[in-house]
Formats: structure tokens, C-alpha cells, sequence
């Protein structure tokens, strides 16, 4: 079966039709696919394969917020993917060095991994958590801003409903993934609201739930 070929509102329709004549049937299927939207959306685990053999097996949820390896990460298409080096962790936090920041992550709650300090850490940053802040406030509230850095935006891209933006970090040095260092996501009432299009710099926030490491470099 299909679906890629099809307009986008009869994909979604045919694929909400699908799931829930297999959830009335209460039979198992398997559906394979390179589309990670049409696996999460259809699939209550997901299997991902790479030559030939099973990397990781996985309820769904657990799938997209803790691949199991980089190269997971990389099959199922998960941005800002980069490596930093390891500080200390503990079993509830991990803190590690990148760009020239000091960050700080939360270890997995189900399976702590504790890397030895100065040992190669990869980690992934999802670009809709990553919080810009607003230059008409004053002063940074530390409860709800942390993991704080600041950078130019490079160039964008017009989604629609949104905009992705690629920001190059203010640290001197190599960008993380060639011309930039980040990639973000912000609803288009935001981009309009900031005026993005003509202020280029900003300061911006990562909450330590958004640093997701993964337990092979």
C-alpha cells in the first residue's frame, strides 16, 4: 500500500480510515515505510532496520524521544544531530561541553547512560524546543530560561505555518552542521511578531528536556 502518491488531505484521510479498521479488527499488521509521519501515525511500535537487521524496536513515543544510537537518529530523520564531549553524569543529569558552551541534559529516565568525562557524547536538539527570547523584556528569568547562548540567523525557511530558521552561534570556530549550528522552529504569528525577517540576532534558550543524548557516539 501507498499513500505517497496521494494529495496530502486523501493520504491523511486514507491513513485515520486504515488505523482504525485495524484497531477495530484488533488484528497485527505490518506496514513498511521510509516515512516516519505515516509509521507514527499507523504504527503502535516501530521496527527501524539498517542492512538488513533491526537497530531498535520500540513503542512509538519511546522511539522519537529516545532513539537508542546516532544511527537511529539518522534513519528516522532527526535534526540537529551533533556531538559535544562529556563534562560529568550522574543518573539524573548529564553535562556536556559544546560549541564552547556548557550545557546541561536530563539522563534518560529508563536507562541512565553515564559516559566518562572527556569521552565523545552525540546528542540531538529538537528545533521546535529551542526558545528565542524576547528583547522587549527585561533581564532573563532563570526558572524558565536555561542552557542560555545567542546567534545570528544565516537564512530560513518559509514552511507556511511556520519558519525554520538556521542560526550560527556567536562562539568563534567550525559551525556544528556546515553553515550553521542549530536549526529552529517557530510558528508564523512568532516570526511576524519579532520582526525575524529584519532582526537577525537573537539570544534563545534550550530547557535541559530538550537535549536528548544518545547512549552511542
Amino acid at each position: 500500500m501507498h499513500f505517497s502518491a496521494l494529495d496530502l488531505p486523501l493520504r491523511q484521510a486514507l491513513r485515520d480510515e486504515l488505523r482504525s479498521i485495524l484497531t477495530g479488527w484488533g488484528v497485527a499488521a505490518v506496514l513498511v515505510t521510509h516515512d516516519l509521519t505515516e509509521a507514527y501515525r499507523l504504527g503502535d511500535r516501530i521496527v527501524v532496520y539498517e542492512e538488513g537487521r533491526v537497530i531498535q524496536a520500540a513503542p512509538r513515543a519511546e522511539l522519537l524521544s529516545q532513539p537508542s544510537s546516532r544511527s537511529v537518529a539518522r534513519i528516522m530523520g532527526i535534526r540537529n544531530l551533533v556531538q559535544g564531549v562529556t563534562l560529568k553524569a550522574t543518573a539524573d543529569r548529564i553535562q556536556l561541553r559544546w560549541r564552547g558552551q556548557v550545557l546541561e541534559a536530563v539522563n534518560s529516565p529508563t536507562r541512565s547512560y553515564l559516559p566518562a568525562p572527556d569521552s565523545p557524547l552525540a546528542f540531538f536538539i529538537r528545533p521546535e524546543y529551542v526558545r528565542l527570547i524576547r528583547k522587549d523584556r527585561t533581564g532573563v528569568d532563570g526558572s524558565h530560561h536555561m542552557n542560555l547562548m545567542s546567534g545570528t540567523v544565516v537564512r530560513e525557511m518559509d514552511l507556511g505555518a511556520s519558519w525554520t530558521l538556521f542560526i550560527r552561534l556567536d562562539e568563534p570556530g567550525v559551525a556544528a552542521q556546515g553553515d550553521y549550528d542549530l536549526e529552529l522552529e517557530v510558528p508564523r504569528l512568532v516570526y511576524e511578531i519579532l520582526e525575524i525577517d529584519r532582526d537577525r540576532h537573537w539570544q534563545f534558550s534550550l530547557h535541559r528536556g530538550a537535549i536528548h543524548v544518545l547512549p552511542s557516539a
